[in-house]
């Protein structure tokens, strides 16, 4: 078990807290009011360990051993040229400054993402992220040059951006080839990594009649099982820098759904107008079976006497909280990226459970230390759009001022 010392309450142990608190974002008053209220968004956990760094870090030796790999992957060595009689890291150092020249023109260095906008309007903004064909048009040139100047410049875009990618039960090679084809190809030369997983499909959405559907998990754990089997191309030697795993869920139970007697008295109930234009015609028809039904009522009256009278009753139904959005138990289609425990170098954990958040910090990293894991109060790990409300961890009394 992971302990930490008493002074340190931003650790993985169990600090004292208040417990979660709900937070929103106003809409503003230009901004258009979202198409349905979702319930709150489950951001109670946000920590992040980092493995301590290797004492003696030779870049050089590390970036020849990735355009090595790069390389290979290829099939093919490059056709010598003034290019490749440069040396490795003067080739490294150009193409370098060559994307930071780039880079400096977007705001803020965004992620890069790989999702398509269907997939991240949700949670992040336009400006929020930024997409790969707005990074790769600007180097076209250099990148349809030869394979040799092709290869240092994708490695070097690879090393600077954080890129994003979304795997939901919708997500599939056809209609989304940079989330899957795309990045397993070169997921394995990244340095910075988010990976956004979105329970709140199917069965786990917001809408009531969700909870009659199955989860949709199996093609998220299949998408992870393609991750995990992409990065372990990766050598031990060269780790993931960073990987962000992001569960995008919602906080607690679902509300509970209209009783059965209420939907059948509006299923039954007439619309005014319909009444009041139907009522001569059926005025009229109850004249002409008046003699009928009196007769009617005079022979059933014997039976009727003989029995109860037919008074209405009413049950009081008492609505339970319905089941949870996202139960913790759906977390464990993550217990898949244990295999990447020697090649991940840290870690971001955001909207899972407590509980599940410590196991999996622990399966990828047997020797943690905690007092290298931070926690986040409030979590920082998505934006929070306009007219939205989250769960959210409160402070640990100590750091309140």
């Amino acid at each position: 078990m992971i302990k930490s010392k008493k002074h340190k309450p931003n650790t993985l142990s169990k600090p004292r807290r208040s417990g979660p608190i709900v937070i929103s974002s106003p809409l503003a008053p230009a901004e258009p009011r979202p198409a349905k209220k979702l319930p709150p968004w489950d951001r109670t956990v946000d920590l992040v360990y980092h493995m301590p760094p290797p004492a003696d870090t030779q870049t050089h030796y590390q970036h020849d051993k990735r355009l090595g790999c790069f390389l290979a992957a290829h099939g093919r060595a490059p056709a010598a040229s003034p290019w490749t009689r440069l040396p490795p890291a003067i080739r490294q150092r150009i193409c370098l400054l060559l994307v930071d020249s780039h880079l400096a023109a977007l705001p803020a260095s965004p992620p890069v993402t790989l999702s398509r906008r269907v997939f991240t309007r949700a949670t992040w903004s336009r400006h929020d992220l930024v997409v790969l064909d707005a990074v790769t048009r600007p180097l076209q040139p250099y990148l349809a040059t030869s394979l040799a100047l092709y290869a240092d410049v994708m490695l070097a875009l690879l090393s600077r951006y954080t890129f994003h990618v979304v795997l939901s039960p919708f997500v599939g090679p056809r209609l989304s080839p940079l989330a899957t084809l795309w990045l397993n190809k070169y997921g394995p030369y990244m340095d910075s990594l988010i990976v956004e997983i979105d329970m709140t499909c199917l069965g786990l959405g917001p809408e009531p009649a969700a909870a009659s559907l199955g989860p949709g998990l199996a093609r998220i754990q299949a998408l992870l099982h393609d991750l995990v089997a992409s990065q372990l191309r990766r050598p031990t030697s060269l780790p993931l820098a960073h990987l962000a795993l992001l569960c995008r869920r919602f906080h607690g139970s679902r509300p509970p759904r209209p009783s059965s007697s209420s939907s059948s008295a509006d299923a039954e109930a007439v619309p005014r107008s319909s009444y009041a234009s139907s009522r001569s015609h059926r005025s009229h028809h109850s004249q002409q079976s008046l003699k009928t039904a009196l007769s009617s009522n005079t022979r059933a009256s014997s039976t009727h006497s003989l029995e109860a009278p037919c008074t209405p009753s009413f049950h009081h139904h008492h609505p339970r909280a319905g089941p949870e959005y996202c139960p913790d138990a759906h977390l464990a289609i993550c217990d898949a990226l244990s295999p990447l425990a020697s090649r991940i170098a840290s870690i971001r954990l955001c909207g899972f459970s407590e509980s599940y958040s410590r196991r999996l910090v622990r399966a990828l990293f047997p020797a943690a230390n905690p007092d290298a894991c931070r926690r986040f109060t409030p979590a920082t790990a998505w934006p929070l759009l306009p007219g939205q409300t989250c769960c959210v961890d409160s402070p640990p009394p100590s750091s309140r001022s």
